[in-house]
């Protein structure tokens, strides 16, 4: 098998794509961007959304409302963690071990954890999409592209994903929204795209390799 299919195996299907355009020549931040973007709505769509979001939206709610007003003491504070903590593990559970119920599990404890500000549903969502494009794309994308030499390390990897992540914040807030009211995900479309879809003759040339980095420097 050749060597680029080997890559190209770590993704599953409909998160591929995104990793081979992300290695060809010319390719922008915003053509990968609306594609994770679409990769991501088709997976929470087909997933059924987030199984037990709203359980596990009260947890964090109840934890967060907790800790703006006092535990009253460290002990006090330490039993609220590990009850909500063990509230969340029986949630993943109820829902035999979903994926994303998992995800928003570890999700849901981090937040608990550092207590930041923001509307919980929004950003709660919000952090479940990134871990989802962590998990199916960029963890592999990342080690990927440093190993074809598309991009020189793991640092450049680093502010590579930073750049898309950032270009795709407005998508990732639309879905988050969505799923928000509605965490069965049905229905869920991606928001519109950044750049004009690919035309019939740039699809038959997706499977070109790159003489390219992903960021459009020339590969040394």
């Amino acid at each position: 098998m050749p060597e680029l299919d080997r890559f190209e195996r770590a993704f599953a299907a409909g998160w591929r794509k995104a990793y081979r355009r992300a290695r060809m020549e010319g390719t922008s931040l915003e053509e990968v961007a609306d594609i994770l973007t679409g990769a991501l709505s088709k997976e929470l769509r087909d997933g059924g959304g987030v199984p037990g979001f709203r359980e596990m939206e009260r947890v964090v709610e109840e934890m967060v409302q907790g800790s703006a007003v006092g535990f009253g003491s460290a002990g006090q504070e330490a039993e609220a963690l590990i009850r909500a903590f063990t509230v969340l593990e029986r949630i993943v559970q109820d829902h035999a071990g979903h994926t994303h119920t998992k995800i928003a599990s570890d999700v849901a404890k981090s937040i608990i954890v550092h207590t930041d500000e923001g509307p919980i549903a929004l950003r709660f969502v919000e952090r479940i999409c990134n871990a989802i494009l962590e998990r199916r794309f960029f963890a592999n994308a990342r080690q990927n592209l440093v190993a074809q030499d598309k991009l020189a390390n793991y640092m450049e990897a680093q502010q590579w994903q930073s750049r898309i992540e950032q270009i795709m914040q407005p998508a990732i807030t639309e879905i988050a929204g969505r799923v928000a009211q509605n965490p069965d995900a049905k229905g869920l479309q991606a928001p519109n795209r950044i750049v004009t879809k690919e035309s019939t003759s740039d699809l038959l040339n997706e499977d070109l390799t790159s003489a390219q980095k992903p960021d459009g420097t020339s590969v040394r």
